[in-house]
Formats: C-alpha cells, structure tokens, sequence
C-alpha cells in the first residue's frame, strides 16, 4: 500500500458521527460551565445562597434527580436555616432569576417552582417557601420591567430586554402547567402586560421613556410585544379562556381603565382579544417582533373560532 492509498483509508479520520457527538458534548460543557460559574457568582456571591443549594439546582438542570425531589430537598433545607424566610426570599430570587438568564433551563424551573408548590407543610416543615411564591414572583416581574429598557445589572449578562422576554416566558409557562391558582395570580399581570403593549402608542411610550434608557421608544415598545406575544404562544389557551371574574372585586377598577386605544368591555372580551389580535400585526416592524406577533395573531383567531 503505497502512501496516498493509505491516507485514504477510512481509519485515517475520525466517523463523522464521532465528530457532531464530541461538538454537542464541547458546547454542552461550556453551557454547564457558564451555568456553574453563573450560580456561584449570583446565588452564593449576590443572593447568600449556601452551595447545597445551588448543587440540587445544578443536579435538577443536569436531569440527574426530579423536580419533586429537588422541591422537597429545597423545602426541608429551608425550613432548617436559621431564618426560613430570608432563605425563602433568597432562593425565589435565585430560581427567577436563573430562568430569566437561562433560557434553556426554564422547563425545569418551571416544573420545580409547581413542585415546591405542591409539597404537603407538616410542623416540622410548614414550607415556607410556598408561602412567598407569588409576592417574590411579583417582585421580580416589577424588576424586570423596569429593567427591560436599562443596561442591564448584571456585566456579561444578557441585556434587560433579553431578560424580561425570558421571565415572561418562564411566568407564562408557569401558566400553561399550573391550576387555577397560577392563573390568577399571573394572569392578571398578564393583562396589564398585554395592555400596556398594544395600547400604547409610540408617542406615549417616548414620554414615559426612562432618561436613563439605552434604547428608543421604538425599540421598547417592540421588546414588549415580542414579551406579550409569549403569553398568548405559551398560555394563550388559558388567557383566552379567562373570565375577569377570576380576579376578584379588588382588581374591578384596574380592569376598567380605560387607555388611549380602548375604551370598550373592561378586562378581558371577545372583541378586546380582537382588537389585540389586529394590534400585533400593525405594531411589528421589526424582524422578530412580526414573526412572533403573527404567530400570536394565528393562536388568538383560532382561539377564538374565527379568522377575524
């Protein structure tokens, strides 16, 4: 065999098969690696999360263990620090957070955040971290919105607008896998979120504009139409589907305000959904904001039984 034959032989180079699985375990690494590096600079250098902590997440996001036994690993480690309601606010704060700046783990914290939720209290461990579920979601989705259109706070990080897209698809997730309880203490942000998105017009949005913005009225106001258009891509069944009366007397007189765009039925309505449906097409201009607006057109027309 002389020397050119033997260098054509199929031993010469590695399968091709070989090459592609050693990429994908390369990139897998290096995510996990970013992701390591990520909880152990914010939950243990910023939020005080102890390293037990951060390896069950570290486990759950590796599918090394369930979303159930995480959640009850998180819940009996809670109950037994010194101040279950600090650690409470502490790991709230680390799960949101996680899932706004990893989006490819939000699944699983999504399915850990309903897990928690559904661990039974005993007196040894009353679950205090069900307890403050929905008041540090609140407190996170305010932060992130006021964020969406500022550098954002966290250096190599994804920007503000990154962030506050994510953390509306993790909130409408928790939407599409959860009870009644999500949906009602969600879905009415989800209102107001939708609401400010395509009732606002450029104008208004250009007034009320932070001074410390990096970007334009038009670039935020297309931010948060690719945010709304999460809701209704990822629960747009269940917001559909609501009715106002889910929310209680308390929220009546916020979901009658009426807007410069509207001034129809309060809350959610048929023809409100409509005029949403009709907004999202008028209001994207750019690339990715028209193709999920025209997505989230098509699920709210076939939603509502018709094509208009």
């Amino acid at each position: 065999m002389d020397f050119f034959t033997c260098c054509r032989e199929p031993h010469s180079r590695p399968p091709r098969q070989t090459t592609i699985a050693n990429t994908f375990a390369l990139l897998e690494a290096q995510m996990y690696s970013h992701l390591d590096q990520w909880l152990q600079r914010e939950g243990i250098a910023r939020w005080g999360i102890v390293e037990p902590h951060t390896n069950v997440l570290k486990t759950l996001f590796l599918d090394k263990t369930t979303a159930q036994k995480a959640a009850k690993e998180l819940v009996d480690t809670a109950t037994l620090s010194p101040d279950p309601s600090d650690t409470a606010y502490r790991l709230w704060n680390l799960l949101f957070h996680t899932a706004a700046s990893f989006p490819a783990h939000i699944d699983h914290i999504v399915l850990l955040t309903l897990a928690i939720r559904k661990v039974h209290p005993s007196p040894k461990s009353p679950n205090t971290l069900s307890y403050s579920l929905w008041s540090h979601w609140q407190d996170t989705h305010s932060y992130y919105y006021t964020w969406r259109t500022l550098k954002s706070s966290s250096p190599g990080s994804l920007t503000g607008a990154e962030q506050w897209i994510n953390f509306t698809t993790f909130s409408a997730e928790l939407i599409h896998h959860g009870d009644e309880m999500a949906l009602r203490e969600i879905g009415i942000t989800a209102f107001f979120d939708l609401r400010d998105a395509l009732e606002t017009t450029v104008e208004t949005r250009a007034r009320d504009l932070s001074k410390n913005a990096v970007v334009t009225a038009d670039q935020s106001l297309q931010t948060d139409i690719i945010a709304a258009a999460q809701w209704i891509l990822h629960a747009g069944f269940q917001l559909l589907h609501l009715e106002n009366d889910l929310f209680g007397d308390a929220w009546t007189k916020g979901l009658s305000k009426k807007t410069e765009l509207w001034d129809g039925e309060p809350g959610f309505s048929r023809a409100r959904w409509k005029f949403w449906a009709e907004r999202f097409g008028e209001s994207a201009i750019d690339g990715e904001a028209r193709v999920v607006a025209k997505e989230a057109t098509r699920v709210i027309r076939r939603n509502l039984g018709g094509s208009t």
